[in-house]
């Protein structure tokens, strides 16, 4: 068989392998999904603050696409996402992108939030969008876990 032929098959099955699986790849502390928020957070803002919000989750849309593996994000609803110094609560860093889901593995959390040190959850792009917008103060805010 051709080398570069095999080796085309290796990627594919490789490929295939990690998409049908993409959902269960916890491994170290445990695997969870957030799946795209229920409501439209900028529907719920006043009708003042709709097209600012629209604009700001054009924007944090761009943001959460622009993630890669090793980024560091806050994922506590207080801080901005591209914020995790300081005043971050719940700090994780992107260990997989696929499609439009990130795994995020949490690095920093209260013990008594919905996070654990060390599990993997697996994002919507949606969600993490929705995180962003609930920082930046639109809509309710407790919309997320």
């Amino acid at each position: 068989m051709n080398p570069q032929r095999l080796g085309s098959l290796r990627w594919a099955a490789a490929a295939a392998i990690l998409n049908a699986g993409c959902a269960s790849l916890g491994g170290r502390g445990g695997s969870h999904e957030m799946g795209p928020p229920s409501v439209d957070r900028c529907e719920q803002s006043p009708a003042q603050a709709q097209a600012a919000c629209a604009q700001a989750r054009t924007e944090a849309t761009q943001r959460v696409r622009k993630l890669y593996v090793d980024d560091q994000v806050c994922i506590d609803g207080r801080q901005p996402l591209d914020s995790p110094g300081q005043g971050c609560t719940v700090r994780a860093f992107v260990e997989g992108v696929t499609g439009h889901q990130l795994q995020l593995e949490i690095r920093e959390a209260p013990e008594d939030g919905p996070y654990k040190v060390m599990e993997n959850w697996w994002f919507d792009e949606a969600a993490l969008v929705d995180i962003q917008l609930q920082a930046l103060g639109y809509g309710s805010q407790d919309a997320r876990p």
